[in-house]
């Protein structure tokens, strides 16, 4: 039904608004955008692109982590709960946000969009006693507190974290540390569209 929808949609876009539709913004159903290239809409020579949103991709990283939970626990191996490290659905929240920003501030470099994206998870999985900030912006105007010290020459110690609870990240909330939890994924972000939004900066 959604097919035979978008086929209406296109096929009388020339004649009654007088324009061509030739970006399609998907929801990750890529059957839609397949349908209206194979009926060739606008004719052999009109290919119609796909652009993803961003927020449903971020979307799928959260659904994809909290799989990952409930795969582990399944075997018997808890990721999630209340203790300090836990891969609870309030960080995995968090770690969506951070990674639909990365991207929306990147796009649509895909270099700068993965780099970004490992920097933020480094970072949220630091401790005092064990940092991971080698992947941040270096210097005074950098958004990472690690990273900021040391060009000042300031002690690194993170005054927002408390024995290996949590982590100062983002726009000021604390982020629960995952660092015994193996998060570094190859994501791979293709176009996305988003409406223009305030930035915020990383604390």
């Amino acid at each position: 039904m959604e097919m035979n929808a978008a086929a209406i949609l296109w096929k009388r876009s020339v004649k009654e608004a007088k324009r061509r539709y030739t970006t399609l913004l998907s929801d990750g159903d890529g059957k839609t955008h397949q349908h209206l290239n194979e009926i060739k809409v606008y004719g052999k020579n009109v290919t119609i692109m796909k652009e993803e949103c961003i927020n449903h991709v971020a979307k799928r990283v959260g659904t994809g982590l909290r799989n990952v939970v409930q795969d582990w626990k399944k075997k018997g191996v808890t990721l999630g709960g209340k203790k300090s490290g836990s891969l609870k659905d309030e960080t995995i929240k968090k770690l969506q946000n951070f990674y639909r920003k990365t991207i929306a501030d990147n796009a649509p470099d895909v270099d700068k969009m993965k780099s970004s994206v490992f920097e933020t998870l480094h970072h949220c999985i630091s401790t005092d006693k064990i940092p991971h900030h080698s992947k941040c912006p270096v210097g005074k105007n950098s958004w990472c507190f690690y990273q900021r010290a040391l060009s000042k020459n300031e002690k690194t110690k993170n005054p927002f974290y408390n024995e290996n609870t949590f982590v100062k990240c983002g726009n000021g909330e604390n982020h629960t540390s995952l660092s015994k939890i193996d998060i570094n994924r190859n994501f791979e972000p293709m176009h996305f569209s988003e409406n223009p939004k305030p930035k915020r900066k990383f604390a």
